[in-house]
């Protein structure tokens, strides 16, 4: 009995213990509505990016805000839309205009009204019409086209409305072809022709929609048979409409008509009344530049008996076109050579070094083009630049050509050591990661390179093309490593943060301009050419599905990133992954908490 009553008061003891000390439990939390967290997101972005000191970077923002909301939400689309509009207006109302200023307006402004038609093509085309660009028009363009003339500012403004109507056409042709077709004749009025009729082009072909396309280029080419231009970029775009092989004989003469009409009007406006010039002589050298680039050669191939003629008014306006200019467009003559080892002997012979190395450019691009490619002819053109920059980049992409080699043959420890022996860090990097990219079968070996490749960037000074590339890490690792990718996340993030705000330009401007591509794999690269600004930092759309992973992580990972643009675009890309994903994301069942 004495061993029962003790048992009871033990009992007894260790449930009033129990009961009342804290203790740990695991509660069961309610799902979140994480499509509504992602619209509030999405709303709050566009927000922030509406208080942005940088126009730009403020109406790309919107931009992008406004393509990933659901169409439910057409009174938020069209309000963000307007509000850029709006900011654009006074962005323009400044008295001190500048060139670059009316360029990124109308570039803006086109985007903006593109996306407007798509959601009420009829109020895009009202808005159009309200156009601050059009409106400043000074009438006769050709008393800005002598020295000291605002010619740039005047032919921008002229473009801006044409720019505007053939993107909102590019916009709405699947929709609504007619209203296209309309808003496309129309922008040829004054004689002006955007590049976004090729961009037109180009789709309806990959559509197959052939008979649009020759409807269109009947109405084009008697719009412009009876006008002409003195815009040199209108110049350039209708002679490369020519090249379509598709187009009849009777409609590519009214475009050659509208280009040798030109010619002529502008012969006769650089000669001058009394055969002495007087225009501004980088307008001069622009616009015969187009003409002997661009205009000539679709004159040779398409209408050869005005080549005569043609020639004739370039000797005649000859003698005001700025050597310089003269003198770099001989580099674009067809050599005379055909075998690459003669052409080489040929160019070393050159005497100035800035012609030569860009001979030797266009010889060792015409060497990698061939299906056949001669590596070790290459390597020996590109010893010869005197560039180094040049010398450089174009040495580091003939290793990615056979670094593509090798990953094609599945020759991973070769490549690995070619990879090795490239000589900028940024493009080494890269191509770890595209050959980590191209081995993800096998998971020790793609460890590896993504390691080595972090090791690398990691000393590599702080840069905007340091940031993209962490980021191109982060996007890699998303599917495989998911965890590890936050990580990753966290390192772009800081490698933006300690980014200085002025970037000494990376290689050679000559080495930049070329713009070599290089591919390895399913990879692509721009040699001594990335982003110059954090802000130009492009998301990896496969880096939004670490949202979808954790949200919360991902949102609190996107705030740590100081530069606004790259900042609210990581945001957006977060929340547009959980709304196209068409699921809710679920949080983990259990969580800790304490009570008493």
């Amino acid at each position: 009995m004495r061993e029962v009553l003790a048992t009871i008061l033990l009992l007894i003891i260790l449930s009033t213990c129990y009961f009342s000390a804290p203790r740990t439990v695991f509660a069961v939390k309610q799902d979140y509505d994480y499509k509504a967290l992602a619209l509030d997101s999405i709303l709050g972005a566009a927000e922030e990016a509406s208080k942005l000191p940088d126009i730009e970077q403020r109406v790309l923002l919107v931009i992008e805000a406004v393509r990933m909301l659901p169409s439910s939400r057409l009174a938020d689309k069209k309000r963000l839309l307007e509000i850029c509009l709006r900011d654009l207006k006074g962005w323009l109302s400044d008295d001190k205009k500048s060139g670059s200023r009316y360029n990124t307006a109308n570039r803006l402004r086109s985007e903006v009204l593109s996306e407007y038609a798509k959601l009420d093509p009829e109020k895009a085309s009202a808005l159009q019409k309200d156009d601050p660009l059009a409106n400043t028009s000074s009438g006769d363009i050709t008393t800005l086209l002598r020295p000291g003339g605002k010619w740039a500012v005047e032919s921008l403004t002229r473009r801006g409305p044409a720019d505007q109507m053939t993107k909102m056409a590019l916009s709405i042709i699947d929709s609504d072809p007619e209203r296209a077709y309309a808003l496309v004749i129309e922008s040829l009025k004054d004689g002006v022709v955007s590049n976004s009729i090729n961009a037109i082009f180009q789709k309806l072909e990959q559509d197959g929609k052939r008979d649009l396309v020759s409807k269109l280029q009947v109405g084009i080419s008697q719009a412009l048979a009876s006008r002409v231009t003195l815009d040199f970029f209108s110049l350039g775009f209708a002679a490369h409409l020519l090249f379509d092989e598709g187009m009849s004989p009777t409609v590519r003469s009214g475009f050659i008509r509208f280009l040798m009409n030109s010619l002529e009007t502008w012969t006769a406006l650089v000669r001058g009344e009394d055969g002495n010039g007087g225009l501004d002589s980088s307008y001069v050298g622009s616009s015969f530049t187009t003409f002997f680039l661009n205009v000539r050669p679709a004159i040779a191939k398409y209408s050869p008996e005005d080549l005569l003629r043609l020639d004739l008014l370039f000797d005649q306006a000859s003698a005001f076109v700025p050597e310089k200019t003269k003198s770099t467009l001989q580099t674009f003559q067809p050599e005379a050579l055909s075998d690459p080892k003669d052409r080489l002997a040929d160019i070393l012979e050159e005497p100035n070094s800035d012609k030569r190395d860009l001979r030797l450019v266009r010889l060792v691009s015409d060497i990698l083009r061939r299906t056949e490619k001669d590596l070790d002819l290459a390597s020996d053109v590109i010893s010869h630049f005197n560039d180094q920059g040049l010398k450089r980049a174009f040495g580091d992409f003939l290793q990615t050509i056979r670094l593509n080699s090798l990953v094609k043959a599945k020759d991973f420890i070769d490549a690995q050591r070619v990879a090795g022996s490239i000589s900028s860090e940024l493009t080494r990097t890269w191509a770890m990661l595209a050959l980590a990219d191209a081995a993800r079968g096998d998971h020790v070996l793609a460890f590896e390179l993504t390691n080595n490749a972090l090791k690398t960037l990691n000393s590599v000074s702080p840069t905007p093309a340091k940031v993209q590339l962490a980021l191109m890490a982060t996007a890699q690792l998303v599917m495989e490593d998911p965890q590890r990718s936050f990580e990753t996340l966290s390192l772009a993030a800081r490698y933006s943060n300690s980014t200085p705000s002025t970037i000494e330009e990376s290689g050679s401007g000559l080495s930049s301009a070329v713009g070599l591509e290089a591919s390895i794999g399913n990879q692509r690269f721009k040699l001594a050419r990335g982003p110059k600004r954090i802000s130009d930092v492009e998301v990896d759309p496969v880096l939004s599905g670490l949202a979808r992973s954790d949200w919360f992580r991902s949102q609190s990972l996107a705030n740590d990133f100081g530069e606004p643009m790259l900042r609210l675009s990581l945001k957006l890309h977060f929340a547009n992954s959980v709304l196209t994903a068409g699921t809710k994301q679920k949080k983990p069942a259990t969580e800790k908490r304490s009570s008493k």
